[in-house]
């Protein structure tokens, strides 16, 4: 951000493509019960291909798991002044368990309880930040 709106493409990016997805093509995908984007694909062009197309995507949700693992390791290793390594594997363990344990449903209602941690902070710090004189 410390170069202006022009260089914060990738929230913009990701809001138009999410929005522009949900109007052109979730109902059509719905209607031919397709489960993921890769299918149509798959039976257009045949499993090679869809195998192919799926690599990148892999690689995107790779890289995603381990860029969320990091910031949660740095988080724990600052708070609790722990190893990186260690706190890292601790956030690993710790997101497989809840998840293999209450299933998606965990998934949600932790998504749920950080929505409202966030929303909770917001509003405690927005008075500090307004009222704070170099803000």
């Amino acid at each position: 951000f410390s170069r202006g709106l022009a260089w914060c493409q990738v929230p913009i990016g990701y809001s138009l493509s999410l929005i522009f997805g949900g109007l052109l093509f979730v109902k059509p995908m719905r209607e031919a019960n397709y489960v993921t984007m890769l299918d149509p694909f798959q039976l257009k062009y045949g499993n090679r291909v869809g195998g192919l197309l799926f690599l990148p995507a892999l690689c995107g949700d790779l890289f995603w798991c381990a860029a969320v693992l990091s910031s949660l390791g740095t988080s724990l290793m600052v708070i609790l002044e722990l190893d990186m390594t260690i706190s890292i594997l601790t956030s690993a363990t710790f997101a497989a368990a809840y998840t293999v344990v209450g299933g998606m449903y965990s998934v949600s209602y932790t998504d749920v309880l950080q929505l409202g941690c966030i929303t909770l902070g917001l509003v405690i710090s927005a008075p500090f930040a307004y009222y704070h004189q170099h803000v």
